[in-house]
């Protein structure tokens, strides 16, 4: 198959970019003569594109002032650049690339075959039906209310220029649309009013030297004094705000019961929530590590007891699904896509993620309970690479692209 993966920009390391460039090597080892549509690929980050066994076109876009006059010509740049590739398939990776897509199709007679992937919802014109959970954060309408003009304005501008229809059109133009999670395709369903297939991202053993045989390294988890290891980026939505307000609980009800909390991850708020850790006189017992590179985050991973991953209205989450590689139990929303991964009881604890009171509570039932956490670890362990490896959803991703070119 000749297939076309459209991602904006491969210039920076994040979640959406690892599956887009991990995707396209795996199914180029599949047979399959792949091409990258982007309009940035950081040689740094990703190697040297001379040695990637697929190809990449680099789409010179200007940027524009008004947002749709930029994806309106993403779209024309695009369009030109599909018509020299003798393609099967077209996969637009989120928005804006499904509308980069879209404008790309106008005006031909022939098209491949578009398979959209959403690993998120946009938010900005979806916020009532996916922002169920942060909307009733503690705070959050103060915070809400410092930018509402702004937001308000925005609102306007969808309203005038109508993004949301234009986003409507474009994924219902695709022959087909996955989702990372069934919380994703649930959401999207509900938001498009069509039918959307789950396809759950999967982890590669190979990334931390793992491989069949489980971790080789050092396991210094369940030390003297336990470790409650968080890994997200440092922003309201991923409720560090609750989490603190857990850990001043826990300190009061456990005072004999020595504990330390480690944050590895940068962000907008990382400054914020340093300092209000210390107002709430935590700090020495929480830790922000700032941002931890990929080859160090193993080891983050093997020397804590238990993970704590509550973000609000997540629609996958990596995290816990890495964490159960190294045998790791993880405490998680119980909404959201981290929901679907860890098996409450079996393979971790859910818990309401607003509710202070009950994440102290599940944090202490595992401090109090090593040798459960030791047990939930390994189920996790067992549970992921038999689920959710990187190979599972590469030959699953795959049988949905060769079923969308063969459908009529």
């Amino acid at each position: 198959m000749n297939l076309g993966i459209v991602y904006p920009s491969l210039r920076s390391v994040g979640g959406a970019e690892n599956v887009v460039v991990w995707l396209a090597e795996s199914l180029a080892k599949h047979g399959h003569a792949v091409v990258v549509f982007t309009t940035e690929f950081s040689e740094a980050a990703w190697g040297a594109i001379e040695d990637r066994p697929y190809s990449v076109h680099l789409l010179d876009i200007k940027k524009r002032r008004s947002t749709l006059k930029t994806n309106r010509e993403a779209g024309a740049v695009l369009k030109k650049a599909l018509s020299t590739h003798d393609l099967d398939l077209v996969n637009p990776h989120n928005y804006p690339a499904s509308l980069w897509v879209y404008y790309a199709r106008s005006g031909r007679s022939t098209f491949p075959k578009v398979l959209l992937y959403l690993h998120n919802l946009t938010r900005n014109f979806y916020e009532a039906a996916i922002d169920v959970h942060f909307s009733r954060l503690r705070g959050f309408r103060n915070v809400w209310n410092r930018f509402r003009p702004r937001k308000m304005l925005r609102r306007l501008r969808q309203l005038v220029f109508g993004y949301r229809k234009l986003d409507q059109a474009a994924v219902h133009s695709c022959d087909r649309v996955l989702a990372n999670s069934s919380y994703t395709a649930m959401l999207a369903e509900r938001i498009y009013g069509m039918s959307v297939s789950a396809c759950p991202l999967g982890v590669s053993l190979d990334r931390y030297g793992i491989g069949r045989q489980g971790w080789t390294g050092s396991m210094s988890g369940g030390a003297s004094v336990p470790v409650i290891l968080v890994v997200a980026r440092i922003e309201i939505q991923k409720n560090i705000d609750t989490l603190l307000r857990a850990v001043c609980l826990l300190r009061r009800r456990l005072p004999s019961i020595p504990f330390r909390v480690e944050i590895a991850g940068s962000g907008p708020q990382l400054r914020y929530f340093q300092r209000k850790s210390v107002r709430m006189g935590l700090a020495d017992t929480v830790e922000f590590l700032g941002f931890v590179p990929g080859a160090e985050i193993g080891s983050r991973y093997a020397g804590a007891d238990f993970l704590v991953h509550i973000p609000l209205d997540e629609p996958f989450g990596l995290v816990p699904v890495e964490a159960a590689l190294f045998r790791k139990p993880s405490i998680v929303s119980d909404h959201g896509g981290p929901a679907e991964i860890v098996q409450n009881g079996i393979t971790g604890l859910h818990v309401d993620a607003l509710d202070p009171s009950c994440v102290a509570g599940r944090i202490e039932e595992l401090l109090r309970q090593p040798e459960k956490a030791r047990r939930m670890g390994d189920a996790a362990y067992y549970w992921v690479t038999k689920n959710m490896t990187w190979e599972i959803f590469a030959d699953k991703y795959d049988a949905f692209l060769q079923e969308t070119v063969s459908t009529g």
